[in-house]
């Protein structure tokens, strides 16, 4: 089990066997374990007489399992390891230069000076993991420290083994649920026994080689041990996801057919008027996203989002009692350690009774208060961004009217919105990195007391960011866009430029073409990356541990070596946040990009599989944590799912142009 801690400790999986070194003296020391079997150890039968006088020279013990999970005894396993790394001392070589014209009793107290503020947090951070092990040790816990070391740093590893006892007595005092019997009833999906019934064939049903059984479960009482079934399944933190599921009108023939009968206004003031059969493609496309088909199908999408989450409700509490986190209650949850480490004060909690680190209420709301005008600030930024990217988008328009050319000049609007979405899109990304960092330091520097606080507030700051990021631009293009263009000879202007207007074949098209634009390319990305750039991190972590290794690399590399190559778990906030964004693409904007959940479709088939291979041979193991739901995140998707029920209707009502294609039978004719 690996798990990246702070400077103090990073957590692995796995063991190590080296030389053990004392890191304030240097020395070398002469036993690398701490406790004993005996220290409320369990030993099982088969060891109860083997020798209580072996050693730990490797050739004289004959059950030493040399590439395995265990202590150096062989019999010992590791369960977790704690890992940190440790650079030596350095001179500075910037006071050399000056004991050409310093005494040396001057430049010794300079460099003394200089260092010892590095040395004060070493010894610090020495002391503190001392105390940890040590409280470890008291607990029962089995320890044995190696090193791998180099000339530039120290890999240090502490392998941690918990007794059968210590075990036995934190699952009762933990009311963990013990299985009692297997649940006769095979686990089944409902949407696959719909297509049984119906004789569709599933094509993403997947054959799950060793599918664990369910089991029922009671409290765990060592008394009744006899009576739990046998299971080596660790409890980790379930990653919940969300898994989703042509005709032309009259007007478009009047459009094709009407040759050089109707001329449009000029689009700029030194441009020439335009025949309206020039925008005939760009009709007929817009009329395969705007007609009365959409309508039924964006209907169908809003009771689909209710009905889903009504249905994604079961479903927690299913895995919730599943899982044995019921009655899991956030006041009862411990404060993080990063809270404890840095609150000024110790007090008694109300509801347990037993003094915890303390941080001012008052405190924390005049830091929240601040973190939300830097969050304002921040929407401000992106308002720029949006007005720069319509500005562009006008410019390029306008430069492909005034070349003259025939294509260029009929297809001005559509590359100027496609590229503009491009743009639209880069600035999206980047400004999405800059703000989760910004807003990760924000919610540390606010001190919430628990790792529930911690993540909803952290959360909350960064969707709203994403939401005005990613949905900005086309709330514009469906609401505002071409409702303040004026008339002939009083046109509205922004910035001495001309306000945009629809393109040929409506704002509709160009909203689809933005949510393409945006809802694929922000997917591409995302899997590229996913694929990419853990096998980049993992390069670079083997080619760091190969330098420390130095002369051993000729050798076969340890297994606690292997592990440490991987790349740390940084958790599933960014899963949730893609598929929460996607969730929004596919249901507010629905009327206007019919296509989008099949898009999201096939992105789910592919991000399963490269989320499959990421977190199983790409990521260190993480670390077990309880959860009773997916916290606000659900909030933030029942706020979509009514978002998208009024967003459709706006759009049918005032964007499309399919109501009034099927209330009237005015014609080009009779305008």
């Amino acid at each position: 089990m690996l798990r990246k801690g702070s400077e103090l400790l990073l957590a692995t999986g796995g063991a190590a066997r080296s030389g053990l070194r004392d890191e304030q003296s240097g020395r070398t020391q002469t036993t690398d374990s701490y406790g004993s079997l005996q220290n409320g150890g369990f030993i099982p039968p088969r060891y109860v007489t083997a020798s209580s006088d072996d050693n730990d020279d490797d050739e004289d013990d004959p059950i030493y399992i040399h590439w395995g999970n265990y202590f150096r005894d062989g019999r010992t396993k590791i369960d977790f390891v704690l890992v940190w790394e440790v650079k030596p001392r350095k001179h500075r070589s910037r006071w050399r230069g000056q004991s050409e014209t310093s005494g040396p009793e001057e430049v010794g107290a300079r460099a003394e000076e200089g260092s010892s503020r590095s040395e004060r947090r070493k010894a610090q951070l020495a002391r503190w993991r001392n105390k940890f092990t040590q409280n470890l040790q008291n607990a029962g816990i089995l320890l044995e420290k190696e090193e791998t070391a180099s000339e530039k740093k120290t890999i240090h590893y502490l392998n941690l083994s918990a007794p059968w006892d210590v075990l036995v007595y934190y699952a009762e005092e933990l009311i963990l649920r013990a299985p009692l019997q297997a649940q006769p009833n095979p686990n089944f999906n409902t949407s696959d026994r719909i297509l049984r019934k119906l004789y569709i064939p599933n094509l993403m049903a997947e054959s799950l080689p060793n599918r664990p059984l369910d089991y029922y479960t009671c409290a765990f009482r060592k008394s009744k041990m006899e009576k739990v079934p046998f299971q080596t399944q660790p409890g980790l933190k379930v990653v919940k996801s969300v898994s989703v599921i042509v005709c032309l009108t009259v007007h478009s023939k009047e459009i094709c057919n009407s040759g050089g009968s109707y001329l449009m206004c000029p689009l700029c003031k030194t441009c020439k008027p335009w025949n309206i059969s020039d925008i005939c493609p760009m009709a007929q496309v817009g009329y395969l996203f705007d007609h009365p088909g959409t309508v039924f199908f964006s209907v169908f999408m809003s009771f689909w989002a209710v009905t889903f989450l009504e249905y994604w409700k079961r479903k927690m509490a299913t895995l919730a009692h599943h899982w044995d986190c019921m009655d899991f209650q956030e006041e009862e949850e411990r404060p993080r350690p990063e809270f404890a480490a840095m609150a000024p004060s110790i007090e008694y909690n109300p509801v347990t009774g037993v003094k915890e680190p303390y941080f001012p209420e008052r405190a924390r709301l005049s830091r929240m208060l601040t973190g939300s005008m830097v969050i304002i600030i921040m929407l401000c930024v992106v308002m720029i961004f949006l007005v720069s990217v319509i500005m562009y988008r006008g410019i390029v328009s306008v430069m492909m009217y005034r070349t003259g050319s025939f294509v260029l000049r009929t297809q001005a609007g559509n590359i100027a919105n496609i590229s503009s979405s491009m743009v639209n899109l880069a600035l999206i990304l980047l400004m999405g990195q800059v703000y989760t960092a910004l807003a990760l330091q924000l919610t540390k520097w606010e001190m919430h007391r628990t790792q529930t606080q911690y993540e909803d507030a952290f959360t909350f700051k960064v969707f709203v960011f994403q939401f005005v990021n990613f949905y900005s631009s086309p709330f514009y293009v469906a609401f505002f866009k071409g409702r303040f263009v004026g008339y002939p000879g009083h046109y509205g202007t922004l910035l001495g430029m001309r306000n945009e207007e629809c393109g040929p074949g409506g704002c509709l098209i160009e909203l689809a073409e933005q949510l393409f634009i945006i809802m694929v390319g922000k997917q591409l990305i995302s899997n590229v990356q996913e694929f990419v750039i853990p096998k980049v991190k993992a390069w670079q972590q083997k080619r760091a541990l190969n330098k420390v290794r130095g002369t051993q690399n000729s050798q076969e590399p340890r297994r606690w070596e292997e592990d440490y190559q991987l790349v740390e778990c940084e958790g599933l906030f960014e899963e949730y946040l893609e598929i929460v964004l996607q969730f929004g693409f596919i249901t507010i904007f629905v009327a206007a990009f019919p296509l989008a959940p099949l898009f999201a479709l096939l992105n789910n088939w592919a991000e399963v599989r490269l989320d499959a291979h990421k977190f199983v041979c790409e990521y260190r193991r993480p670390v077990a944590e309880r959860a009773q739901n997916i916290g606000v995140w659900f909030n933030i998707l029942e706020a979509l799912s009514h978002l998208s029920v009024i967003v459709n209707a706006f759009l049918i009502a005032f964007t499309s142009d399919s109501y009034h294609d099927c209330s009237t039978s005015t014609s080009l004719t009779t305008i």
